[in-house]
C-alpha cells in the first residue's frame, strides 16, 4: 500500500501520498492506513454533527468542502473518496488535519491547536486559533535552535496521569508568509504556495521527537500601545482557551468523549505553568517576543 510514513509515534500506511510526514523504513504492520475508496459503500448511518457526521458505532464521515468525503473509523482506518487529485495539496490537508484530529480523538489523544517545540527542558506549546501566529513565532524559535515537533495538530498523550502529557510528532511544516519567511532567509517563490491560505507557503523542518510538556504559552494580540510580554493564567482562564484549541471539539462530544477530554484539559491545566503570551501582530518586536518564550525554556519568565 503506497508508501509509509511516522506520525503520532505510530506507522501510517497511505495511498495518498504525504510529502509533509518523514518517511517510514522497515517491516511491520502498520497502525493507521490511508486508503481510496467510497464512502457512499458504509452502510452505517450517521447522524449528522457540527463539524462532521458521526455513526453509533464511532465511524466519523467528514465532508472536505469539495475536495473529498474522508470516514475516519476505529482509529486506524481513513477511508478517502477523492474529488480531486489525490496528490493535490488541499486532499493531503484533510488527510493531515481534521482526519487525523479525529483519529486522535478515536484513540484516546487530545489534538491540541498548537505549536509543539522542543526545547532542553522539555517541550512548550504554542496555544492558538487561526491567526494568532504560532508558525510566525515559531520560525523565529526554530531559528535560535528550538526543534519543532508538531505545528498547527499537536496530539497530547498521557501514560502516566501523574505526570505532564508527552507531545506527539505530527506534521513538522510551518505556515510562512512571504515576508516572514524572507526574515529568516527563505525564498518564498521556492516553496510550495498553500490553497486557501491568503499565499502562505510551507516551510518543511526536520522532525524533533516527542517529549514532555513543561509549559503552555497561550497567544494573544497585544492592545495598542502594549508590549510583548508573559503573564501568568490560571483556573477557568485556561481551561476556557485549552478548550476553545480542541480540534474537532464538537466531534469529541457527538462521539461521547466530552467527559475524557475535558478531564485531559483539567489535567494539563495543573500539570505544567500556563502563561498568556501577549504580541504585537505581523513581525513587529518578533525577536523580542520570541525571547520571552526562550526565557520559559531556560526555567524563569
Amino acid at each position: 500500500m503506497g508508501a509509509s510514513y511516522s506520525v503520532l509515534g505510530l506507522r501510517l500506511d497511505s495511498e495518498v501520498p504525504l510529502p509533509e510526514l518523514p518517511v517510514r523504513t522497515g517491516a511491520g504492520a502498520a497502525d493507521v492506513t490511508v486508503r481510496l475508496g467510497s464512502p457512499a459503500l458504509c452502510a452505517t448511518p450517521f447522524v449528522s454533527g457540527a463539524e462532521a457526521d458521526v455513526a453509533a458505532d464511532g465511524t466519523v464521515r467528514v465532508e472536505g468542502n469539495g475536495v473529498g468525503t474522508f470516514l475516519v473509523r476505529n482509529g486506524s482506518e481513513i477511508l478517502v473518496d477523492a474529488r480531486t487529485p489525490v496528490a493535490a495539496p488541499a486532499l493531503r490537508a484533510y488527510v493531515l488535519g481534521s482526519a487525523l484530529a479525529v483519529i486522535c480523538h478515536q484513540r484516546g489523544v487530545l489534538p491540541l491547536h498548537a505549536a509543539a517545540l522542543a526545547s532542553p527542558r522539555g517541550i512548550i506549546l504554542l496555544v492558538g486559533e487561526s491567526g494568532a501566529g504560532k508558525s510566525t513565532l515559531s520560525a523565529a524559535l526554530t531559528a535560535r535552535g528550538l526543534g519543532l515537533v508538531a505545528e498547527d495538530l499537536a496530539p497530547l498523550s498521557w501514560t502516566d496521569e501523574a505526570r505532564p502529557p508527552m507531545a506527539l510528532p505530527s506534521v513538522p511544516r510551518l505556515k510562512l508568509s512571504p515576508e516572514a519567511l524572507r526574515r529568516h532567509g527563505h525564498a518564498p517563490d521556492t516553496l510550495p504556495e498553500l490553497p486557501g491560505s491568503g499565499g502562505k507557503r510551507a516551510l518543511h523542518l526536520p522532525p524533533a521527537p516527542a517529549g514532555e510538556v513543561v509549559a503552555v504559552c497561550h497567544l494573544h494580540k497585544a492592545v495598542p500601545g502594549d508590549e510583548p510580554h508573559l503573564e501568568p493564567m490560571d483556573g477557568m482562564a485556561v481551561l476556557a482557551s485549552l478548550q476553545r484549541n480542541v480540534l474537532h471539539w464538537p466531534t469529541a462530544l457527538d462521539l461521547g468523549r466530552g467527559p475524557a477530554v475535558f478531564r485531559r484539559l483539567a489535567l494539563l491545566s495543573r500539570q505544567v505553568p500556563h502563561w498568556r503570551l501577549r504580541r504585537l501582530e505581523g513581525l513587529d518586536r518578533l525577536e523580542e517576543t520570541a525571547a520571552l518564550v526562550l526565557r520559559l525554556t531556560e526555567g524563569r519568565a
